[in-house]
């Protein structure tokens, strides 16, 4: 008879993720993207990593709040000499960087354009 080792992934309940028994994306033990709820939450002392955050964010404790949508994705790195963030949210992409120890005056700002937005810089429109 064919191999049906598959039938106890099926039975086993026990959680985890990987095995079927968790149904709240948050108690998963190795999920993709984190999480938060709350107010100011600042990216600059977040750990390295994606985050989906509900409330309003700022890049350094100094910065103004940001509120964000509901499906925002944000990819943060932090290293010993720079806390870099690319935010997406729908529509648009945006960067931000700051030298770690910075304040909101260090923080530098771009957004990333689409190809329309290229040629009608390039072009005009008429």
């Amino acid at each position: 008879m064919a191999d049906l080792s598959w039938i106890s992934a099926l039975t086993n309940q026990g959680g985890g993720g990987g095995s079927g028994g968790v149904s709240n994306y948050d108690q998963l033990t190795n999920r993709p993207v984190i999480n938060i709820a709350g107010t100011g939450i600042v990216i600059s002392s977040l750990a390295t990593g994606v985050y989906n955050i509900e409330g309003t964010w700022k890049i350094t404790d100094d910065d103004v709040e940001r509120e964000t949508l509901a499906d925002d994705l944000f990819y943060v790195m932090n290293d010993r000499t720079e806390s870099k963030l690319t935010w997406i949210s729908a529509g648009q992409i945006k960067t931000y960087g700051v030298p770690t120890g910075g304040s909101a005056a260090d923080i530098k700002e771009n957004a990333i354009a689409t190809a329309e937005e290229v040629v009608r810089e390039m072009v005009g429109t008429f």
